[in-house]
């Protein structure tokens, strides 16, 4: 993957730079300008996202309520839920095929790429602001609650 190079003196530098550092103050760790996207985007083994529709994220986000979960909008239906890793007793193999029936529903598990709000594209917005990063279960059972509510109907 090569880097997206974009002069010093460019209006866009500035604006990225203080992007980055917020990110690196809400993450931890750095974010990338990538090439694939054109996102500031978060690479961690400690995160994780769960992406669904707009629809089931608005009752994801009744389920978890009073809990804050940050959340972007990808695309005017898509939601993404950023979560914290996954623990080691967590079953992700149950849960992706608890989900498998679920349409619409994606992970990102640690060590996949998660695009952020990025200054100059309106591409991802942040419906929800960085805070603290629920367990991961906890969205994903969510989610399957939420989709499996859906499906009784």
């Amino acid at each position: 993957m090569s880097a997206i190079v974009i002069p010093d003196d460019h209006p866009r530098v500035h604006e990225l730079a203080a992007y980055r550092q917020r990110y690196l103050t809400a993450f931890g760790c750095a974010t990338f300008l990538s090439p694939a996207t054109g996102a500031l985007t978060l690479i961690s083994d400690q995160y994780a996202a769960v992406l669904t529709s707009k629809r089931r994220g608005v009752q994801i986000v009744d389920a978890l309520h009073p809990k804050v979960v940050p959340v972007v909008a990808t695309r005017p239906q898509v939601w993404m839920f950023l979560t914290a890793r996954p623990l080691a007793t967590d079953d992700i193999a149950a849960m992706i095929s608890s989900l498998y029936g679920c349409g619409g529903t994606v992970l990102l598990l640690p060590g996949d790429e998660i695009p952020l709000p990025t200054p100059g594209s309106d591409r991802r917005n942040w419906i929800t602001e960085p805070g603290e990063f629920p367990p991961f279960a906890e969205v994903v059972a969510a989610t399957i609650r939420v989709a499996s509510e859906e499906a009784g109907r």
